[in-house]
């Protein structure tokens, strides 16, 4: 079979299996784990008028061991839609990324209402550039400690192994929480911050901000450029600062369905070549839409 039919055949599987083997899954939890389950789907939207838009799928599902112990698995896909700037990418024909990741975590109690949480997250990447296939496994990691202040307060702090930052590294997390009231809730920290109202039982408005990448290896592809010497593209990471406002509407036992808008700032692609050299492209902010639904599997 060639190359081309190959990635016919593999747009083809993607396509149908992404929302068939989701469905398997929830439907399996329903049977077997209903009162230690939840499935998330999230459509969203993302639109540049001068470069591109691409619209991406996202799938959760996670299970509680115990109080303390939690599984989870996601497969997110992305559509590029339309040819990007060719500067943008440095001439790259970047048509789609998978991820697929699996998790544990695991917290842990200690003296003085302290307590420490323990993330291992191995994440597969499976991204269409140039016509081609490229994988790559990524460890992400993430450790973080912290105290309940009192019942409205709380503080967290840590490390995580990721690529946050356009190549597998370590950086720190914090996170400050505090409840005002039954209503309204504050978390300010990094990468991710919330402010969080709650009009009543049903209704909910979320504000959210939390800085974001994507990255890819792409350890197959050359790079030619005139009267230059040849060298070898090594990894792609897209970074950005992603800012929406959210309305939840919640039912029966806690399953939600939500819409958002926004943008993103800050947009950056960095592509890295194996001489050590990089290239840096700064792109223009994009519109966001998401609509998404979260099934508690404790509901029967």
């Amino acid at each position: 079979m060639d190359k081309t039919a190959k990635l016919l055949l593999a747009d083809i599987y993607l396509t149908m299996g992404r929302y068939s083997v989701f469905l398997f899954i929830v439907f399996f939890y329903k049977s077997y784990a209903q009162d230690r389950g939840t499935a998330t789907y999230t459509k969203g939207y993302y639109q540049n008028r001068h470069l591109f838009s691409s619209s991406t799928d996202y799938f959760k599902v996670a299970y509680r061991i115990n109080k303390k112990t939690n599984l989870f698995g996601s497969y997110t896909f992305t559509q590029i839609n339309g040819q990007p700037d060719a500067a943008l990418f440095n001439d790259l024909n970047f048509n789609a990324t998978n991820a697929i990741d699996i998790g544990i975590v695991r917290e842990f109690s200690f003296a003085g209402h302290w307590t420490s949480k323990v993330l291992i997250n191995p994440r597969l990447g499976i991204n269409k550039i140039e016509n081609a296939l490229f994988e790559d496994i990524v460890f992400n990691s993430q450790l973080l400690i912290g105290k309940k202040l009192n019942k409205n307060y709380s503080i967290s702090f840590g490390l995580e192994y990721g690529t946050l930052f356009g190549t597998p590294s370590v950086y720190p997390l914090f996170h400050f929480e505090k409840a005002f009231s039954e209503k309204f809730r504050l978390n300010i920290g990094f990468p991710e911050s919330i402010i969080e109202y709650k009009i009543n039982n049903s209704h909910a408005m979320v504000l959210n901000a939390e800085y974001r990448s994507d990255f890819s290896r792409l350890h197959q592809l050359v790079y030619q450029p005139v009267s230059q010497p040849m060298a070898r593209y090594r990894s792609l990471n897209i970074t950005r600062l992603e800012i929406r406002l959210q309305y939840n509407y919640s039912f029966f036992d806690k399953s939600t369905v939500s819409i958002s808008a926004g943008k993103t700032f800050f947009n950056t692609s960095r592509i890295a070549f194996d001489n050590g050299e990089t290239v840096n492209n700064d792109f223009n902010n994009r519109f966001i839409i998401e609509m998404g639904f979260k099934y508690n599997l404790n509901f029967k």
